[in-house]
């Protein structure tokens, strides 16, 4: 975790005209083990600025972004 400190770019791949696509795009994902635990980056904190997370496992903080994002829908 970064202490949000960097933030993401919005993300858009845009209609092609004419089915003739001018760009393409390939997702692609990895996963860390399970088990490892997922903390601030330490140059991302200091004494004057602590870690705004706690540090937590790699599967239970994908876990809590599942739920969150599909509680929205019910």
């Amino acid at each position: 975790m970064d202490n949000d400190h960097w933030i993401s770019t919005p993300h858009r791949v845009l209609a092609s005209l004419n089915n003739n696509p001018a760009r393409q795009s390939i997702a692609y994902f990895c996963q860390i083990n399970p088990d490892e635990i997922v903390t601030c980056i330490p140059t991302c904190s200091s004494k004057n600025k602590s870690s705004k997370y706690p540090p937590i496992r790699s599967w239970d903080l994908i876990m809590q972004k599942y739920l969150a994002s599909t509680q929205k829908n019910k």
